[in-house]
């Protein structure tokens, strides 16, 4: 059985956790980038006002880091939950490489998959958060719109901890035993 095919039978067997990693990755996205798309629209921070702008700038990076830690939590949950069938597919003769390219292949998926509807639920989130920012500090919500750089920031941080996720998967395959493999998902439960 190919990689690429064993990866996608992997993600479809453990569908609960592969749906939990899923979805804590869309809620995130479509918080940061909503989150980025104010902070980056000139209508709603203006970058004059230094005080204003670097407190928005402060809330926006603290969003950011609860929700990368957050889908970074997601992930190590995911790998746990696989550590079983890991130490199979390296008993069987994968190799080390093997197993983190199933990983890196299910990370991929499941994060492009992500991307896509985190920013289409952004999309559509985006016309309810700007009603709500821009009412709560008394400004006119029609002129808020999509920030261009707020999207480019968003995905470039998104990406980045994509590729992030998968090198990361990659080393806890490799720097893991078969034996440690079998024994991480009963632990995860105890």
């Amino acid at each position: 059985m190919g990689v690429v095919r064993f990866a996608i039978k992997m993600l479809v067997k453990d569908i609960k956790q592969s749906i939990f990693y899923l979805v804590s990755m869309i809620f995130s996205i479509a918080i940061v980038f909503n989150d980025f798309n104010l902070l980056f629209n000139e209508d709603f921070v203006d970058k004059s006002d230094k005080v204003a702008y670097y407190t928005f700038s402060g809330i926006a990076l603290t969003v950011l880091l609860v929700s990368l830690l957050f889908i970074a939590f997601a992930n190590l949950y995911f790998i746990y939950g696989k550590t079983k069938e890991l130490a199979i597919a390296v008993i069987s003769g994968r190799s080390v490489y093997s197993v983190g390219l199933i990983l890196a292949i299910q990370n991929l998926l499941l994060g492009i998959v992500g991307i896509i509807i985190g920013l289409a639920i952004g999309f559509i989130m985006m016309p309810i958060v700007n009603n709500f920012a821009y009412g709560f500090l008394g400004g006119d919500a029609s002129q808020g719109g999509l920030s261009p750089e707020g999207l480019t920031v968003t995905l470039s941080i998104i990406v980045v901890q994509l590729i992030d996720m998968i090198i990361i998967d990659m080393g806890y395959t490799y720097r893991r035993e078969i034996i440690d493999l079998l024994k991480e998902q009963k632990n995860m439960y105890t």
